[in-house]
Formats: C-alpha cells, structure tokens, sequence
C-alpha cells in the first residue's frame, strides 16, 4: 500500500531517470523514468483523491451526529 509520500518519490525518481537517459542517449532508461514518472503522478492523484473522501467521510459523519443530537434534544431521549 502506498504511503502518502510514494508518488512524489516516483516523479521524482522518474524524472531524474529520464533526465540522465535523455543526457546519455540510453532510450531505455529515459523510456523507464517516463513511466515511473507518471506512475508517481498517478500515486499522488489516488492519495489526493483518498483525503478528499476521507475528509468529506469526517464531514458527513459529523453533520449527521449533529442532526441526531438535535432530534435527541427536541424528543427528550
């Protein structure tokens, strides 16, 4: 499971190899760092998109303990 850090390790690393292909001629290794360039860029969308549900969860889950209270209050539970 990815860590919140992993797809910025993997641009990272990604563009780093690409570079280094790119300046040395090795396709191979410019091929490979655009992949996991890209494979980062898409770690760090899913985590993004992962605290968003999280928060939105936290949110819901709030609103609804609070309409409950309310009701609780106004029927005298």
């Amino acid at each position: 499971m990815p860590n919140k850090y992993e797809g910025k390790y993997n641009m990272a690393m990604g563009v780093t190899k690409q570079k280094i292909g790119e300046l040395t001629g090795n396709k191979a290794l410019a091929r490979e760092g655009q992949f996991q360039k890209i494979k980062g860029a898409t770690q760090d969308a899913t985590q993004t998109a992962k605290n968003k549900v999280e928060q939105m969860r936290r949110s819901v889950n709030a609103s609804t303990q609070a309409g409950l209270d309310t009701l609780k209050k106004k029927i005298k539970f």
